[in-house]
């Protein structure tokens, strides 16, 4: 099967400063390079951080919670509301956070921004009000995101140890005994180490070409 070349694009990971970057022929005609490219779902960035993809992720859910609000100014039941945030919002920003789940205080407030607009809309609360997000976090019986996306970390952990997900995590008592690692009780993880190769990788069924260089 061909590849469609108008849909095929180049992206170079690595960490130089200065990198290399190489021309691609298909169909010869040359592939055009790109900074960042969507795969699964989530936005990869060359430099394999995940500002891009929090910032998506926040406006889209943004604009999913104004589409709700909109829709229904005649729903006033708060389980109702709460029911609309979490399947048509909240899934947005939990949608493999594991991988993407911000650890700055600037990217951590980005996504906070949107429950914190979302709890005024579940109690029906002007834009400005007296109640505090701790508060309407109570009322609605949230709990932040940042809080959320640690809690999906440990069922991605626990579900990878019972061996329910295709990584294949072992628990181990480390070899070495540090200080870090004196009590009876540590264990370690053991999760199969990866070689560090150069490849070239063609994602046939959706039709992009990306380039992993790795230093």
């Amino acid at each position: 099967m061909d590849l469609n070349q108008s849909k095929c694009t180049v992206m170079s990971i690595t960490r130089n400063v200065s990198p290399v970057i190489s021309s691609y022929m298909l169909q010869n005609a040359p592939v055009q390079h790109t900074d960042a490219q969507k795969d699964l779902g989530i936005l990869v960035c060359k430099d394999l951080k995940w500002d891009c993809h929090v910032l998506e992720a926040a406006s889209k859910a943004n604009r999913m919670l104004g589409f709700i609000r909109r829709s229904t100014l005649e729903v006033k039941i708060q389980s109702t509301r709460k029911a609309l945030y979490k399947a048509l919002v909240m899934s947005n920003l939990s949608y493999s956070s594991q991988v993407w789940a911000p650890q700055s205080v600037k990217l951590i407030e980005i996504i906070e921004r949107v429950q914190r607009r979302a709890t005024k809309y579940i109690l029906s609360l002007p834009y400005r009000t007296d109640i505090s997000y701790k508060e309407r976090l109570r009322l609605t019986e949230l709990i932040p995101l940042c809080y959320w996306h640690e809690y999906l970390d440990l069922v991605y952990t626990y579900k990878s140890i019972v061996n329910n997900t295709d990584t294949k995590c072992k628990i181990s008592k480390p070899i070495r005994v540090t200080r870090g690692t004196a009590s009876s009780m540590s264990v370690l993880l053991d999760i199969p180490k990866a070689k560090t190769v150069r490849i070239v990788s063609t994602l046939k069924s959706q039709g992009h070409l990306i380039h992993f260089l790795n230093t």
